[in-house]
């Protein structure tokens, strides 16, 4: 299957771009390297097989190789040093908007589905930088075009439904930490919550 191929070769090009501003890939690292990896990959698995006609030798499923390296190697880091990498997104999301846009996915808007969910999803973030007033960084916004064009392929507007879950999760964690003692400055890395609610819209996508 070309996934796993990708998989792997996306991992070791990403860490190894990134070896600079990581402490290492450590076992804690590596453990939140493997549930990205696993929560990712089971939600695009899951959404695919439900959803379209994709036979396992398509490229779609190399493209969702990339797509999950990727954000396990971000998910490791962005806890590790809250830090989102553009050197890992801005080009995965550069593949993943040509490629499934060449494959026609099942959203209605057929080939522009992995555009339009960019622009929703970038869109969103972007205002909630806004009103935040910077608590969401640069990287939560440069990852959202990656996460929106892999929404967009299945539902455009499956992005609001990621942003939600984000929101939820991501408050309530940042809610207690504030009552245990935490600064304000910096409660919580933010992109792990934006990926578990990408998957988990993806999962929806399916239902």
């Amino acid at each position: 299957m070309w996934a796993v191929p990708l998989f792997v070769a996306t991992t070791w090009w990403s860490w190894s771009r990134l070896s600079s501003r990581i402490t290492g890939p450590s076992p804690r690292l590596v453990t939140w390297w493997v549930m990205g990896a696993l929560v990712i990959g089971s939600s695009l698995v899951v959404a695919t097989e439900r959803t379209t006609d994709e036979s396992w030798l398509s490229p779609v499923w190399a493209v969702w190789g990339l797509v999950v390296g990727a954000i396990a190697v971000l998910v490791a880091i962005d806890i590790d040093v809250q830090l989102l990498p553009r050197e890992v997104s801005l080009p995965t999301f550069a593949i993943v908007v040509v490629v499934l846009s060449i494959f026609e996915g099942p959203a209605e808007l057929g080939r522009w589905g992995p555009l339009f969910g960019a622009v929703v999803m970038t869109a969103v973030t972007l205002v909630l930088r806004l009103v935040s007033r910077g608590s969401l960084g640069m990287g939560d916004v440069l990852v959202s075009p990656l996460l929106g064009a892999i929404l967009g392929w299945f539902d455009p507007w499956a992005s609001l439904a990621a942003w939600v879950v984000a929101a939820v999760a991501g408050g309530s964690v940042a809610a207690i930490s504030l009552w245990r003692g935490a600064p304000r400055q910096r409660l919580v890395a933010y992109g792990p919550f934006l990926f578990l609610g990408t998957a988990l819209a993806l999962v929806g996508t399916a239902l």
